[in-house]
């Protein structure tokens, strides 16, 4: 038997051990203590507090999306000149590595260890990082490999960044080895595989704001010929005055519905055992939150966003729950991207749109089949039915569909973001918005001349 002690920031002892067997199977028990405790927070809606122990699905579930994915997390388990290779079954294995960085506030260490992390003092436990540094780890990321030689870079997901904080003048720097402080910024760059990425993102996650969305407020930089973007960390609360960084509880719903991160594709998971990341499991989260009429309009609001932008990536792992009172909320959008510009990706819905409210009839996945009848269905999973689901397509989604165009003009044109992205990005607002109008009666104005510009690479099969 291995074991783990599981550690929170904010708490001045383990909240919980993390056990494997020979067989890799899991599980995970919370301090009785810690249980008692006045103020103890659950590390997931899928692991309430309870003196009673998790078996493996619960356990691996939340414990296997603190992980990176891909190519990042296939490295780390090949092992290296001073590591064995470890199996990716292993999860206590992985995290006995990687597990003082997890993401969020959670650590993973060998049992009477100290914890990973701690709040963090600006002043003393960061370093500047150089020009010359900066550009060669830009370099690095672009080409897919780790910031810095010789070191892994625990985030999870798949694409290159690094972690770094922000000076109150805009210095980046980044914890002092070994401290625990906490970082306050996501750093990510493209690809040769996609390209323009940066502005794409960018634009998108500038769209979701302006068009009433809480989304994190990300700004563009570009260093040694290498484009980046800078993404404020949701989870942190950071106090420039006092000079302090400190790390809020968070989970992705992928662990909030008690899934392993390969299911956070809908088609991947299996309906009728509900093991399975769609709208109705992440709507039926909503009584569980501190404000469920505005975690239920978000989300609706955000499907359709991601509908209009062309986002078909929008998977379980990219909705993320805050844990900073007695209820989580809704963490602010992340990850938003128009995908029609990269044809070699999925161009089909990482979660259907429409269904039933038992889940056992799935919506369309294909955006060209999307119709009124699905937005309907759609909005009855979310609570809102019969003439609240006609109130709410007029009132919230028509306005965005309204200024949806004119906003990405604006930011394009204040942001000095050139074409193809901000074309691209067009293209598939003006494609959308035309199907909108078709299948909602609307007559939102919109430039017909896309079409002959640049086609979608995905049509329907209808």
């Amino acid at each position: 038997m291995r074991e783990l002690d599981i550690w929170l920031e904010a708490f001045d002892s383990p909240i919980g051990r993390l056990s494997s067997n020979d067989f890799y199977v899991l599980s995970f028990q919370y301090d009785s203590a810690y249980v008692d405790k006045p103020g103890s927070a659950a590390l997931s809606l899928c692991l309430p507090l309870s003196k009673d122990a998790y078996g493996d699905a619960d356990s691996r579930a939340y414990f296997a999306n603190l992980l990176m994915e891909g190519k990042r997390l296939s490295d780390v388990c090949d092992g290296g000149e001073d590591r064995p290779p470890v199996d990716r079954d292993d999860i206590v294995g992985i995290l006995d590595y990687l597990g003082r960085e997890c993401p969020g506030a959670v650590s993973a260490v060998p049992v009477g260890s100290p914890p990973g992390k701690r709040p963090g003092v600006l002043a003393e436990d960061y370093v500047p990082i150089s020009g010359d540094q900066l550009a060669a780890d830009l370099r690095n990321l672009y080409q897919g490999k780790p910031a810095k030689p010789g070191t892994e870079v625990s985030l999870a997901g798949v694409q290159s960044k690094m972690a770094v904080t922000v000076a109150v003048d805009g210095t980046l720097m980044e914890p002092r080895s070994g401290c625990g402080a906490p970082t306050t910024h996501i750093l990510k760059v493209g690809d040769n595989n996609h390209d323009a990425m940066v502005a794409n993102e960018f634009l998108c996650v500038k769209l979701a704001s302006a068009l009433g969305l809480a989304a994190v407020d990300c700004a563009k930089f570009n260093h040694g010929g290498v484009e980046y973007l800078l993404v404020p960390r949701y989870d942190r609360e950071v106090d420039y005055v006092a000079g302090t960084v400190r790390r809020i509880h968070q989970e992705d719903c992928c662990q909030a519905l008690a899934l392993p991160p390969r299911l956070k594709y809908e088609h991947y998971g299996d309906r009728k055992s509900g093991r399975i990341a769609d709208f109705v499991r992440l709507f039926s989260l909503n009584t569980r939150m501190a404000m469920p009429a505005d975690y239920r309009t978000a989300l609706a609001k955000t499907c359709f966003f991601n509908f209009l932008i062309g986002n078909s990536d929008a998977h379980a792992k990219n909705f993320s729950l805050i844990h900073d009172g007695r209820r989580p909320r809704l963490a602010q959008l992340y990850d938003l991207l128009n995908v029609t510009m990269y044809p070699s990706n999925s161009q089909e819905l990482s979660m259907r749109i429409g269904g039933s409210l038992d889940g056992l009839v799935a919506g369309k996945r294909k955006w060209d089949d999307v119709g009124m009848a699905d937005w309907v269905a759609f909005l009855a999973i979310a609570g809102f039915r019969g003439a609240n689901a006609q109130r709410f397509i007029e009132r919230q989604f028509r306005p965005m569909a309204e200024k949806a165009i004119p906003e990405l003009e604006r930011l394009a044109k204040e942001n000095g973001v050139r074409t193809p992205p901000t074309q691209q990005i067009m293209d598939c607002l003006c494609e959308r918005i035309d199907r909108i109008n078709k299948t909602l009666g609307w007559n939102i104005s919109f430039d017909a001349s896309y079409s002959d510009r640049r086609p979608l690479p995905y049509q329907s099969d209808k």
